[in-house]
């Protein structure tokens, strides 16, 4: 018997790889940069301490970056600034996206599949201690660079509380 073309659609939906079951964790902002090089390469991450310089991390996300993905020079220092504002903010982001080839159990050896802006931005908050950092209130607009947020033991524990989602997909192929 042949089969509806709703049935048909509904079967290639259930299938599709974004609508199968995915792995989905919360990295703290602290251990954003280690957080994510532990699924992009662990062997690497191992090799790295939490408090590695951030440029050693950026090499290493960077090399996990498929060729299909366009530069990460799309946003500007503005862009970059107001997006590690947001978080610092507590407002929810998108998730990052990355992705393994293989088995639910492979997460350690990914691919960066969506969100290599935001990647971008996350490495320059902790490498460029001069990214400024733009903020708000009744008093009118400030800003404050990086590295006094970094460095400040009350964003410190500010910090601690904050996190960026991170979900993996599994292709076959």
């Amino acid at each position: 018997m042949k089969r509806s073309n709703l049935d048909r659609a509904i079967q290639r939906c259930d299938s599709n790889a974004f609508n199968l079951p995915y792995y989905h964790v919360d990295l703290e902002l602290e251990t954003l940069l280690h957080g994510m090089l532990n699924f992009l390469n662990r062997a690497q991450a191992k090799a790295l301490e939490q408090d590695a310089d951030p440029a050693m991390f950026e090499q290493e996300i960077l090399k996990r970056v498929p060729e299909f993905q366009r530069d990460n020079n799309k946003w500007t220092a503005d862009m970059q600034s107001a997006f590690m504002r947001n978080i610092l903010l507590g407002l929810k982001v998108q998730p990052l996206i990355f992705y393994a080839i293989g088995s639910m159990d492979n997460k350690s050896s990914c691919f960066l599949l969506d969100g290599l802006q935001r990647v971008t931005s996350t490495i320059r908050f902790f490498k460029d201690p001069d990214m400024p950092i733009s903020f708000s209130d009744q008093d009118g607009e400030f800003s404050l660079p990086a590295g006094v947020i970094l460095n400040d033991d009350k964003f410190k524990r500010r910090i601690w509380s904050l996190s960026v989602p991170l979900r993996i997909y599994h292709f076959q192929t």
